[in-house]
């Protein structure tokens, strides 16, 4: 047989094999987002004035049925009348929510440093996102949700990114245990809903803490694409009135994630073309209240080391994002004069 054929045969046979195998790599994952959207419909099912009106206590329970599950999950929603409360603050159509929320879901994204599974609802208006590190859903819990609901009572036009839902299990189970499927979901806002293809999106981080990922690695290998400034043709210009507000809402919002020690937060911008602008301050559950994040800045500061977006202090945080907000939203009346001066200086100039 000629060498050709062989060497095509071969590639054929390689071929095949490779997508044999990520066939069977890509089951378990297909399978997990199957039984989770299942078990999504299914809390969503529960009546929900039979659930328990508070939050529920962060315990674990060992359910015997559960216990050697890899994927399939019970999910409950977590103080439901709480969180309906919170929808009707914020006017969004309650029969639409539960019909979405019913409806289908569709997995977009990876996963990301945290490992989270993201979902997007028919309409795009609602995501799914899954909580899998056991820190930041007993963070949830003890601290961010009890204060969120009276914070948001008091500022509805809050930038932090609007929970509608918490879905949970507090079952032991394999699965859990392995990180092959998360306990905790959260149903938020798509900041970025009928964002069209010429629209852009800026992901804002302060840069003068050290971000393993994004300042270590080479270039070419990043993951983070965090930035502290945008752009001088993409910076948001806005009445003054329109800019006070804007750093008003996020000076009040900064100051209760400080209260609650949250840190390595950002801030989404998704930007028109025409310079309209959504903000969403999001990735709220890295807090310094957790063990596991005081026990990172503890071994941090012990050693010497540069201070990390994971192990400031949150004060200091909270005042580096208003610092990016300053600079990326500039008054418009102000940048057009600053322009007409330097246009008559290069006139004189010439």
């Amino acid at each position: 047989m000629h060498p050709y054929v062989n060497y095509t045969l071969l590639g054929l046979v390689l071929l095949l094999t490779a997508f044999w195998h990520r066939g069977l790599f890509m089951l378990p994952v297909k399978y997990k987002e199957k039984t989770t959207l299942v078990a999504a419909h299914n809390a969503f099912k529960e009546d929900e004035y039979k659930l328990p009106k508070g939050l529920a206590p962060y315990r674990h329970k060992t359910n015997l049925r559960r216990l050697l599950s890899l994927y399939d999950v019970e999910l409950h929603r977590d103080a439901p009348q709480k969180f309906s409360e919170l929808r009707r603050i914020w006017d969004v159509d309650e029969e639409d929510y539960v019909r979405e929320c019913l409806g289908r879901w569709e997995s977009f994204g990876t996963a990301g440093l945290s490992g989270s599974m993201f979902f997007h609802s028919s309409n795009k208006q609602y995501m799914l996102k899954s909580l899998g590190r056991a820190f930041e859903t007993r963070f949830l819990h003890e601290h961010f949700l009890p204060r969120y609901f009276e914070f948001v009572k008091s500022h509805p036009d809050s930038l932090i990114h609007k929970i509608y839902d918490v879905l949970y299990t507090m079952d032991r189970r394999l699965g859990e245990c392995l990180r092959l499927s998360p306990n905790h979901y959260i149903i938020i806002e798509n900041i970025a809903y009928g964002k069209q293809d010429d629209w852009e999106t800026f992901d804002l981080k302060p840069t003068n803490y050290l971000e393993p990922v994004r300042d270590l690695l080479p270039n070419g290998m990043h993951i983070s694409g965090a930035t502290d400034v945008l752009p001088p043709d993409k910076v948001i210009l806005a009445s003054a009135e329109e800019r006070a507000s804007l750093l008003a809402r996020a000076r009040a919002d900064v100051a209760f994630l400080a209260s609650i020690k949250a840190i390595d937060y950002s801030v989404l911008l998704v930007r028109a073309p025409d310079g309209t602008a959504r903000w969403g301050i999001i990735d709220t559950f890295w807090s310094l209240k957790a063990p596991r994040a005081k026990a990172t800045k503890k071994a941090s500061d012990t050693a010497g080391l540069p201070q990390q977006t994971v192990t400031a202090d949150a004060d200091g945080y909270a005042r580096e994002v208003l610092k990016l907000l300053e600079k990326c939203v500039k008054v418009r009346k102000v940048v057009e004069e600053q322009a007409e001066v330097k246009q008559d200086v290069t006139l004189v100039d010439l």
